[in-house]
């Protein structure tokens, strides 16, 4: 038996042991390593695309222009130059709902609000007049009204339960009225002159 070659082939396999247990713990340590790291980057990955989705998101199309813009106070949707052409939201103060649809100059053509305690519809035109008007009053009741160019009113039907009636205006002076009485069980007819004051009436 050789002693020498014995302790010598012996010493080379304990260096070999110890060289495949440092590669072990090594391998071990990298793949922990590596474990928390893509647990980190997906919990961050999470937290982002979260933080995007509540706070703010925008989408632009194929131009780079901005398109479609959503935060916490409503959606902005644009035409192809930009300019937000429809607007829902939630006023920040009043926490009252709404709706707009504007122009390409920016200006408000048709606006819906839904105030609880007097919801209604304004349509405007070209000059940002209020032509027309659709809602609940003060007095709870429904209104019915149409401007001219001027802004000034020409028709107005009111519903109101008791006393509904319908006036006629020429540019903004009473000139007709068809409607129940305040005394909400007698009705009648009017027509009024340029001062207003009343020149027929039926009953």
């Amino acid at each position: 038996m050789n002693t020498t070659t014995d302790v010598a082939s012996l010493a080379v396999r304990i260096e070999q042991l110890e060289r495949a247990a440092k590669r072990s713990r090594i391998t071990t340590v990298a793949l922990l390593i590596a474990f928390i790291a893509v647990a980190s980057v997906a919990t961050v990955t999470a937290q982002s695309a979260a933080t995007q989705t509540m706070q703010h998101l925008k989408i632009v199309d194929a131009n780079g222009v901005d398109r479609v813009d959503i935060d916490a106070a409503g959606i902005g949707i644009a035409g192809p130059s930009g300019v937000y052409r429809q607007v829902i939201g939630v006023d920040e103060k009043t926490s009252i709902p709404f709706y707009e649809m504007r122009a390409e100059d920016k200006s408000v053509r048709v606006s819906i609000n839904g105030d609880p305690t007097g919801p209604f519809i304004r349509l405007r035109d070209n000059s940002g007049t209020e032509r027309a008007y659709l809602g609940m009053t003060t007095g709870n009741t429904s209104l019915l009204q149409f401007n001219n160019a001027a802004g000034q009113k020409q028709v107005i039907l009111e519903g109101d339960g008791r006393s509904p009636y319908l006036s006629l205006y020429d540019n903004g002076t009473k000139k007709f009225f068809a409607g129940i009485y305040d005394d909400t069980f007698s009705g009648g007819v009017h027509t009024y002159k340029t001062d207003g004051t009343s020149n027929w009436f039926s009953p």
